[in-house]
């Protein structure tokens, strides 16, 4: 069928992603594989073509990174996940790193199949710090990564804050996230200009004479610094 989220954590739920694993490797046999990330090495347990098997503590569990995600959501169009549990509120670095993965994941279109202890809106109990609200996002983006709008999406790279999937699909909180973060992108691209090309403040309401005169000032100070500078040169010979 289309079910990509199985829940609970049972044998019959991962022996179901297993058989989803080998349909989709075809006749292809699925190895181990190795990808090279910024001079370190990542380990593929199970990959055949454009698909790739995990298990959370894979991931989760390992001294990986943001970049180590993106170069895995670069190189499957379709992950395969078991075993992802409920993070406890001191698993801070999971978070994070679950956080990160899921990330690289959708801003990739990757096709997503997961064995998982709950839903996703409950897979991590923390009620306060940056992860707790982060990890609303990923939840968000989790039950997305399920429709049959986002699984038609092509593999690659997308647009940073693009939300193509409009209207009922996405979560009221998730489309308020992506406004917010868009309005935060906006704000900070403009003060970034500001800084580059400070605004004429006040020059703009002086009347023509006033600016006249600004100007004259302007260009004798320049007149009076060349002829220092022709001065002293004709010292130095």
């Amino acid at each position: 069928g289309n079910q990509t989220w199985f829940t609970p954590l049972t044998s019959n739920h991962n022996q179901m992603l297993d058989d989803l694993f080998r349909s989709h490797c075809g006749d292809v046999n699925a190895t181990p594989q190795t990808l090279t990330v910024l001079g370190h090495a990542v380990h593929i347990p199970c990959a055949s073509g454009k698909t790739a098997w995990f298990d959370y503590a894979d991931l989760c569990r390992t001294a990986l990174g943001a970049n180590d995600f993106i170069m895995i959501a670069e190189q499957f169009d379709t992950v395969f996940i078991t075993n992802i549990p409920v993070i406890a509120a001191d698993q801070r670095n999971e978070a994070k790193r679950f956080i990160a993965l899921i990330d690289a994941l959708y801003d990739r279109s990757v096709k997503l199949y997961a064995t998982a202890a709950d839903q996703p809106q409950n897979l991590y109990h923390a009620d306060d710090g940056r992860e707790a609200f982060e990890f609303d996002r990923t939840a968000s983006r989790l039950i997305e990564m399920q429709s049959e709008p986002y699984r038609a999406l092509p593999h690659g790279e997308r647009l940073v804050g693009a939300a193509p999937l409009r209207g009922a699909l996405r979560p009221a909180h998730d489309r308020q996230r992506d406004r917010a973060h868009g309005s935060r992108l906006a704000r900070g691209a403009a003060l970034v200009r500001r800084q580059r090309h400070p605004p004429r403040r006040h020059v703009q309401h002086q009347r023509l004479p006033d600016l006249l005169a600004v100007h004259a000032r302007h260009d004798a100070r320049v007149v009076a610094e060349e002829g220092r500078i022709c001065r002293q040169r004709r010292s130095w010979v």
